[in-house]
């Protein structure tokens, strides 16, 4: 019967894809800034606190915000956080800690923004006696999301990794002239271990870029997919 109110169950489709985005990024970036960027962990966690510090300016932007439509504020909140995607599939390996705080900040500052409005639009519409039980399935659905979407990414990320490094490792061969070319083989000597054991850890840097870049292609998509749902709530204040 509550899935039969169109709020509520618009409400529960957002819910889980913001579980879904919500704490993604910050399960993702740190392996890939340790692991492959060479970032040291205090630094990783600055890139992490920026978003602590835009979360905080969210909430306070959303709670000013609340005699407004609270569409309003979740068309906003996920478009950032769409635009934030979009600029996570463009980084690379050289990427510096002022553009990821930036991303970050962005993303904190989405999620409060969204937060709010989401949860008064999603119960505007149910009579208060039902409110005790919509809610326990309302966040039930945020951890599903959340839990869900990291494995799924995670997955994705493992078997990206496999199968674009057997990809780039077919390009290396004696039958490729590019690599002929000093400018391009650089400083990898591929007549000595030493040097194939470099080029391959190299080639292992790359493969897992593009596996995260993938994940966060996913992220991405996620965000686009809510934009609709929000036009097909009932429009009310968020507060």
């Amino acid at each position: 019967r509550l899935l039969l109110d169109r709020n509520y169950a618009l409400g529960l489709m957002l819910v889980t894809i913001y579980g879904m985005l919500n704490f993604t990024p910050m399960v993702l970036l740190p392996p890939l800034l340790t692991g492959q960027a060479g970032y040291t962990d205090s630094l990783v966690g600055y890139v992490v606190g920026a978003r602590g510090v835009g979360g905080c300016i969210g909430f306070l932007v959303a709670g000013l915000a609340g005699r407004i439509d609270g569409r309003i504020c979740m068309m906003i909140g996920f478009g950032l956080l769409l635009f934030a995607g979009i600029w996570l599939m463009h980084i690379d390996l050289n990427v510096t800690y002022m553009n990821l705080a930036m991303n970050a900040g962005i993303q904190g500052v989405a999620i409060g923004l969204i937060w709010v409005p989401l949860t008064t639009a999603t119960f505007s519409t149910l009579p208060k006696h039902q409110l005790a039980e919509a809610t326990a399935v309302y966040h039930l659905l945020r951890n599903l999301g959340s839990s869900f979407f990291i494995s799924i990414c995670v997955a994705e990320i493992v078997r990206s990794t496999g199968m674009n490094y057997a990809h780039l490792a077919e390009l290396l061969t004696p039958y490729n002239k590019v690599l002929e070319l000093q400018s391009v083989t650089g400083n990898w000597n591929v007549d000595s271990v030493r040097g194939l054991a470099s080029l391959s850890k190299e080639i292992t840097r790359q493969a897992t870029l593009i596996a995260y870049l993938n994940a966060f292609g996913l992220f991405t998509t996620a965000c686009a997919l809510t934009l609709p749902l929000i036009l097909l709530m009932r429009g009310r204040p968020a507060s």
